[in-house]
């Protein structure tokens, strides 16, 4: 009441009492914008999402300058994303250069949101009568910034409005309809509304904005609660899939050899001879997934003996696994002369078909790869069956920029220092892999964007396979911002979902997003995850009409503003 009160009895914040009320209001919408997420203070996410950001647009009212308001939104936005944003400061493996691109897209966002508060009403007086119109503008708006956000460099998909109601299992089931950008029109909407409440002049618990808005707050749980106790009879009785997920948790230096890290490095067959280990007791699942790059060099290079990877299978798996090895070709094998010797040299490939044949299950392994042909490097998951010679193969679609492709030729030395020196062609297409289950897969990063992914659903997946590695950024939030992105894939396609990292978060998910089994153990940390996952899928309007939907309307929400508002200007 008294924010309310001090905001319409004055706009010089030039008073120290306006001074006063102006932090706290700034502060106050700093701390729950920022930390109100999945993945820092969920409790914080509900009023985040309500009225986090109006309590920030009502201490601009304090301005009369739209330069001065545009600086001080900028200036707040900038805060919220170096706090959302905070696991870029890991610098061990990245270096200091991390700072500058953390602070760069800190100021990129900062901006776009600057421009937003364009829309916001210039005075206290029109914003306690604001239309519909200009609410759904406003929403609309940054909803189509952050949808244009994707398409630029490689695309940008964090820390979305959205989030905010991503935290409960209730009001993330909106995403079903339009996905993740519905969330963030939503929580724009809502808090557009509280900030119309907040500047009303009328009795501030009586008047009907403050009992609309309440109505508003409450219907994403109260939709999504009706629609996740709906679904969830299905999921309880639905199949069950059994999968084995392996968490190889090396750091970078350890798994290649990087500049001035050369005593780090764990030979190729030492980590080999850990994953043999681990899955020696996991035979006849119905699908094991290794991460992304899960070992150094390209799948079909022919980099060891094949004297030496029989006795290391022999050796750990106690067994003569002769019967089991693929066939001495490529991309398993070739001959070479050392010494003026010949004999056979095998790839990562062998050590996988042999690893598929032995414990009979399905394996999809994250390796990388050289097309000889194209000369063209691929980032891609390889899949491979038992005793079977066909090795199909995805290419990663969205690549990061530096560390899988270059913006720019001249980056190229500086990146070298750290392991880089060739870089990958995108893929162009999604693809299925008809194993017991048809599946879909997705590399790292490109998981989180939301249309990408129902392009596998779209063409008969039922279930989404993920492999990532996340481990440039040790101790960091990053693994958690990635699973929490990529639990909604679940959501938005009524799709399961496993994840098999390298560092963390290694999990199995339903089709609402709820956590089955997940790897217990610190993050970072190697281990196997054996799961049940509930086959239940059902067809979304999200799979119908992906972000399409969202952003049609958003658009028609604008049009209409626009003419609306030339009309009136008109008359």
């Amino acid at each position: 009441m008294l924010l309310q009160l001090k905001v319409e009895k004055s706009t010089n914040i030039h008073s120290s009492e306006c001074k006063i009320y102006f932090c706290i209001l700034f502060f106050l919408s700093l701390c729950l914008v920022s930390l109100g997420n999945p993945v820092f203070v969920p409790y914080l996410s509900y009023p985040a999402a309500c009225i986090g950001y109006a309590l920030f647009w009502l201490c601009l009212y304090f301005f009369g300058s739209t330069k001065k308001r545009f600086f001080v939104s900028g200036l707040w936005y900038f805060f919220v994303q170096l706090v959302q944003l905070s696991w870029m400061t890991a610098t061990e493996y990245q270096g200091n250069y991390i700072l500058f691109i953390y602070v760069g897209i800190a100021l990129f966002l900062g901006v776009q949101f600057g421009f937003l508060t364009l829309l916001l009403p210039k005075e206290k007086e029109q914003a306690s009568n604001m239309e519909i119109s200009r609410i759904c503008a406003v929403a609309s708006c940054w909803t189509l910034i952050e949808w244009a956000r994707l398409y630029v460099l490689c695309g940008f998909s964090l820390n979305t409005s959205g989030m905010a109601l991503a935290v409960s299992p209730y009001s993330a089931q909106l995403a079903s309809v339009f996905g993740l950008l519905a969330l963030s029109f939503v929580v724009l909407f809502i808090n557009a509304y509280a900030l119309r409440w907040l500047i009303f002049k009328s009795s501030f618990y009586r008047n009907k904005s403050f009992f609309l808005w309440c109505a508003l707050a409450s219907m994403p749980y109260l939709f999504g609660g009706a629609h996740y106790f709906f679904q969830k009879k299905q999921v309880s009785n639905s199949a069950t899939f059994q999968v084995c997920l392996v968490q190889t948790g090396l750091l970078p230096g350890e798994k290649s050899p990087l500049f001035g890290r050369a005593k780090e490095y764990i030979s190729p067959w030492n980590q080999w001879k850990w994953i043999l280990q681990s899955l020696k007791e996991h035979k006849n699942q119905d699908l094991i997934v290794l991460p992304e790059t899960v070992v150094p060099f390209r799948m079909s290079d022919a980099i060891y003996s094949l004297e030496g990877v029989i006795k290391v299978f022999s050796e750990v798996l106690e067994l003569d696994v002769k019967d089991f090895l693929p066939p001495l070709e490529w991309p398993y094998a070739e001959k070479k002369i050392f010494a003026d010797k010949e004999s056979w040299q095998v790839s990562n490939a062998f050590w996988a078909q042999t690893l598929c044949n032995v414990l009979q299950a399905d394996l999809i392994a994250g390796l990388d790869e050289k097309d000889l042909e194209e000369k063209k490097n691929y980032n891609a998951a390889f899949y491979f069956r038992p005793m079977c010679t066909t090795i199909e193969r995805y290419e990663k679609r969205v690549l990061v920029p530096l560390a899988e492709y270059l913006p720019t030729v001249w980056l190229k030395p500086f990146v070298s220092r750290y392991g880089i020196s060739e870089f990958f062609t995108p893929g162009t297409e999604a693809k299925i892999f008809f194993g017991k289950v048809p599946f879909s897969v997705s590399i790292c990063y490109e998981e989180t964007f939301s249309d990408l992914i129902r392009e596998g659903t779209r063409k008969g997946a039922q279930l989404l396979v993920n492999v990532t590695n996340d481990n440039w950024y040790p101790d960091s939030l990053l693994p958690l911002h990635h699973y929490e992105q990529g639990r909604l894939r679940a959501i938005e396609n009524g799709t399961p979902l496993i994840r098999a990292c390298n560092s963390g978060v290694t999990v199995a998910v339903d089709c609402l997003g709820e956590t089955v089994a997940r790897l217990q153990q610190k993050e970072c940390k190697k281990g196997v995850l054996v799961a049940q996952l509930p086959l239940y899928q059902y067809k979304t309007f999200y799979m119908i009409w992906g972000d399409a939907g969202i952003v049609a309307i958003s658009f028609l929400f604008l049009l209409f503003f626009w003419k609306r508002r030339n009309k009136a200007c008109f008359k």
